[in-house]
C-alpha cells in the first residue's frame, strides 16, 4: 500500500475540477493503462470530499485494488492511499486468464462452489448444487462484467441464493489471480469469499459478522465485587485491532457460541485434572452470544459457575486485546490459535481454568515458549463460608496473565526462562501487580490512593505492604530485598511494583490520565507502552538496574525521553538511583542519586 500526505500549508498539485479533475489526476498518477471505476464519492460536513476507486481489468474488479483520495473544499488533494496494481505484465497476464474461459486450467463456477463447501466442512455434492436459470435482464443495473456468471440455490450452504461473479485478487505469491467471488450468508456467519478459478483454493474469506456479543462482568476499572458492580458490556472486541474476527471465531470455518475463541479457552476444571479439559463445561451464549448470568453470593462458587467462567473469559480477552495495542502481538509471541499470517507461532490460546480443583487460595500461570499452550488456573478461596471465587478478583486474573506477557517478551518468545532468576522473578510478580493497578485506575485516584492485592479473594492484602505513595504506609526501598522476609519472588515483586508506581505517579503529575486504554495518549498509556518495550529490550533475567535502564531507554525511543526524569525520580526515591548496584548473587546496595539534568 502506498500513502502520501500533504502537510497543511505545503505546496501540492493544482486544485481538482469537480467533474474531470479526479480522472485526470488518476491518469497522471497511475498511467492510462490502469482501469478503474468509482466505488464511492461523497463529501463530509467539514467540506472534505472522499473518492474511493476500485481497480478493474476489462470491467472485472480487483477486489483489493483500491484508491482513496481526500480533497479539501478548495479542490486540493489532502492525501491519497493506494493498493492499485501498476505493473503492466501482471495486468496483461490477468487479462489473458480472463479471456481464456472455462477450460482444463479453469474450474467451472459449480466446481468452485463445491470447493468452497468442502472448505466450510459442509456436505454438498454436485447433485445437491441446484443451478438457477436467469436472464441478463435480471441484472440490468450492473455492468456486464460484474453480473453473476452462475446462480445456485443456497440449500445447505447459504440462506440466500448463491451468486457467483468473476473477480481478481492481488496476492504476493501468485500475482493478480482470477477468482470466483461469492457471498455466503448463514445463521451465524456472513462470508465474503474468493475461490481461485484455477486451483479451487480459498484465496480469502472475510466474515462480515462480528463474532462477539454481550458479557455481564466486572469490567475495566472495577477490580472485584467490593470495588464496583457488574455491567453488561457490549461487543468489547471492537475496541482493539487484536481480535479481527471477534472473541468466538478462529477463522471463517471455526467459531463457537460458548467461552472458546481465538485468544482463550475458558472452562471449569472442578476436578483439577490436567488432561481432558477440552471437554469441560462452558457456558453458552447462544446464537446472539449473550453471556448474562446471575450471581448469588450466598451460595458456594460452584452454583455460580456460568458467571465465573464468563468473567474469566472476558478478562483473558481484555488482556489480549489491550496489550496487543502496546505490541504484545503475533510476532512477539502473544496467545492466539490463528495468527492470521502475521508471524509468530499459533495454536497457543490460553487454557483458562475457572474454579480449578487442583488447589485453594492461589492462582498460577504456566508459560511455555511460543506455539505451546499456556495454562491459567484460578482457584477458590476457602477462608470464608461460603467460599470466595478468585474468578471475580480481576486483579488476580490480570496478575497471572501478566506473567505470560513478561515471560514471552523477556528474552524473546522462544525462551520462557528469562524471568526466572531471583530479581527477574520478583520483577515478574511486580509487573503483574502494577498492571492490575493501572487497569483498575480511575480519574479520581491520586497520590493518596492506596491499593492492596487479592483483597476480595483473600479478604486481606496479600503483599507485605500496600501500594502507597506515603513512605510511612509503604516504606520499601531497594535494600529491603536483602532482608529475610524478601527471599521469595512475591516480596521482591512488592518492591519492584512500589518503585514502578512511584514513577507512574510522577508521570501523571506532568501529563494526564486517559480513560482509553487502547488508543489513548495519557500517562497510563505511556507507562504501559514503556513497560512492554522495556521487557523486549532488557536482557534475559535482568537485575533491577538492568530492567530500570531498559524502561528508561524505551521512553527515550518512544517519547524522546519525555518521562525520563519522572522515572529517575521515582526509582531513586526508592533506592534505585544512578549508583545502585544489583548483583544477581549477593546483596544489593541502594542509592538515591538522580541525574543532574533531572534535579
Amino acid at each position: 500500500m502506498t500513502s502520501n500526505q500533504r502537510p497543511p500549508g505545503a505546496g501540492g498539485p493544482p486544485a481538482l475540477d469537480a467533474k474531470t479533475g479526479v480522472q485526470d489526476f488518476v491518469t497522471r498518477r497511475f498511467g492510462r493503462h490502469v482501469q478503474y471505476r468509482v466505488a464511492n464519492d461523497y463529501t463530509s460536513k467539514n467540506g472534505v470530499r472522499h473518492v474511493y476507486l476500485r481497480q478493474t481489468i476489462n470491467g472485472v474488479p480487483i477486489l483489493n485494488g483500491d484508491v482513496n483520495i481526500n480533497i479539501d473544499a478548495n479542490g486540493n488533494v489532502l492525501n491519497i492511499g493506494s493498493t492499485f496494481v501498476r505493473r503492466p505484465e501482471l495486468l496483461e497476464r490477468a487479462e489473458a486468464a480472463l479471456a481464456r474461459g472455462v477450460d482444463r486450467q479453469r474450474l467451472s463456477p459449480a466446481q468452485a462452489v463445491l470447493r468452497l463447501a468442502n472448505y466450510l466442512r459442509i456436505d454438498l455434492d454436485e447433485e445437491g448444487l441446484v443451478p438457477i436459470a436467469y436472464a441478463s435482464a435480471d441484472f440490468d443495473a450492473e455492468d456486464e462484467a460484474t453480473r453473476p456468471v452462475a446462480l445456485f440455490a443456497g440449500d445447505r450452504l447459504s440462506l440466500d441464493r448463491i451468486e457467483v461473479r468473476m473477480a481478481f485478487v492481488h496476492t504476493e505469491t501468485r500475482g493478480v489471480e482470477l477468482v470466483y467471488h461469492v457471498n455466503i450468508r448463514q445463521d451465524e456467519d456472513w462470508l465474503d469469499v474468493g475461490v481461485s478459478a484455477t486451483t479451487g483454493e480459498v484465496v480469502f474469506a472475510v466474515n462480515w459478522f462480528s463474532r462477539s456479543g454481550d458479557y455481564r462482568v466486572y469490567p475495566l476499572g472495577v477490580n472485584d465485587p467490593y470495588d464496583g458492580d457488574r455491567e453488561l458490556v457490549h461487543k468489547p472486541h471492537n475496541l482493539s485491532t487484536g481480535s479481527p474476527l471477534g472473541w468466538h471465531a478462529m477463522d471463517s470455518r471455526t467459531s463457537f457460541t460458548d467461552t472458546r475463541g481465538n485468544n482463550v479457552y475458558a472452562q471449569e476444571n472442578l476436578s483439577g485434572r490436567r488432561t481432558g479439559w477440552e471437554n469441560n463445561y462452558r457456558p453458552d451464549g447462544g446464537a446472539d452470544l449473550t453471556f448474562d448470568f446471575p450471581i448469588d453470593f450466598t451460595k458456594e462458587p460452584v452454583e455460580n459457575l456460568d458467571a465465573a467462567v464468563t468473567n474469566l473469559f472476558y478478562w483473558n480477552n481484555i488482556m489480549h486485546d489491550v496489550f496487543y495495542e502496546y505490541g504484545f502481538d503475533e510476532v512477539s509471541g502473544n496467545f492466539q490459535e490463528n495468527n492470521f499470517s502475521k508471524g509468530g507461532l499459533g495454536n497457543d490460546a490460553v487454557q483458562a481454568n475457572a474454579q480449578d480443583g487442583a488447589g485453594y487460595n492461589n492462582a498460577n500461570f504456566a508459560t511455555p515458549p511460543d506455539g505451546q499452550r499456556p495454562t491459567m488456573r484460578m482457584y477458590v478461596w476457602n477462608q470464608e463460608t461460603p467460599m470466595l471465587d478468585g474468578d471475580y478478583d480481576n486483579g488476580i486474573i490480570i496478575h497471572e496473565y501478566a506473567h505470560g506477557i513478561s515471560n514471552r517478551l523477556s528474552g524473546g518468545p522462544a525462551n520462557s526462562n528469562c524471568m526466572s532468576s531471583a530479581q527477574a522473578g520478583g520483577q515478574g510478580e511486580g509487573i503483574g501487580d502494577c498492571m492490575s493497578i493501572i487497569l483498575r485506575w480511575r480519574q479520581e485516584y491520586n497520590r493518596d490512593t492506596v491499593f492492596g492485592m487479592g483483597e476480595y479473594a483473600a479478604g486481606r492484602n496479600i503483599r507485605l505492604y500496600p501500594y502507597a505513595d506515603d513512605m510511612e504506609i509503604n516504606p520499601q526501598t531497594f535494600e529491603f530485598i536483602n532482608g529475610p522476609q524478601y527471599t521469595g519472588v512475591h516480596a521482591k515483586g512488592g518492591v519492584w511494583c512500589t518503585m514502578l508506581m512511584d514513577t507512574y505517579r510522577n508521570m501523571l503529575d506532568q501529563s494526564h490520565w486517559d480513560e482509553d486504554l487502547y488508543k489513548g495518549d495519557g500517562a497510563n498509556n505511556q507507562f504501559l507502552q514503556n513497560m512492554i518495550d522495556g521487557l523486549k529490550i532488557q536482557p534475559c533475567n535482568p537485575t533491577f538496574t538492568e530492567a530500570r535502564d531498559a524502561i528508561i531507554l524505551a521512553d527515550q525511543v518512544n517519547y524522546n525521553g519525555a518521562n525520563t526524569c519522572a522515572y529517575w525520580r521515582g526509582f531513586a526515591r526508592r533506592g534505585l538511583g544512578q549508583n545502585a548496584t544489583a548483583p544477581n548473587l549477593g546483596r544489593v546496595t541502594e542509592d538515591f542519586t538522580i541525574p543532574l539534568e533531572c534535579l
